[in-house]
């Protein structure tokens, strides 16, 4: 049931105690002394229902606003994401890709849903992929940010000198999760 149906029940419950009294006051069996007291709890009851009900309707409005406001901050940093002028992966720690934006999919010469779930070292020269395992491992061991250079082939065989930079990601008790990966064609700085 959502919140403001939970506050229209309490309403419709506080509006019929008011009208059981008024007609409990009419019948003779019921002992007068005994009637308004059952009904002030009756009454105190439904009035502590009616302003838990209004304080979670507010707690309710609250959250909305703030589901909505990191919505829209999960759209922001997405597009960010998304038209950067470098190429952005996300991998888990094995190296998996789990994400990639554009550029990376560009440079790479493959579409973004190609390269999901794909090992990043599939695009590192054959001869230099035991290396960059070797430095993931290292990595994954400290805290640092280390930069790769490497070649790096397109899905058609093309090779460009690559920078990658890498960063692990931690949870809150310290464990790696991810990596995520800035990766620059740096041919024409090299040459």
């Amino acid at each position: 049931m959502n919140i403001e149906k939970f506050v229209q029940r309490t309403e419709i419950l506080h509006k019929r105690l008011a009208d059981l009294y008024q007609t409990a006051s009419l019948l003779p069996w019921i002992s007068p002394d005994l009637l308004p007291e059952a009904f002030k709890e009756l009454h105190n009851t439904s009035r502590i229902v009616q302003l838990a009900a209004e304080e979670l309707y507010q707690q309710n409005e609250e959250l909305a606003k703030t589901r909505n406001w990191l919505e829209a901050e999960r759209h922001h940093y997405q597009d960010l994401f998304e038209l950067a002028p470098d190429g952005y992966l996300v991998t888990n720690t094995e190296g998996i890709i789990q994400e990639a934006n554009l550029t990376a999919a560009k440079l790479l010469n493959v579409s973004k849903h190609f390269l999901v779930g794909k090992p990043i070292v599939n695009f590192v020269l054959v001869e230099e992929r035991q290396q960059v395992r070797n430095e993931l491992i290292q990595l994954l061991q400290s805290d640092r940010v280390k930069e790769l250079l490497v070649r790096l082939q397109q899905r058609y065989g093309e090779l460009f000198d690559a920078a990658l930079t890498v960063k692990v990601v931690r949870n809150q008790q310290g464990k790696a999760i991810s990596l995520r990966w800035m990766v620059r064609n740096i041919t024409e700085v090299r040459n």
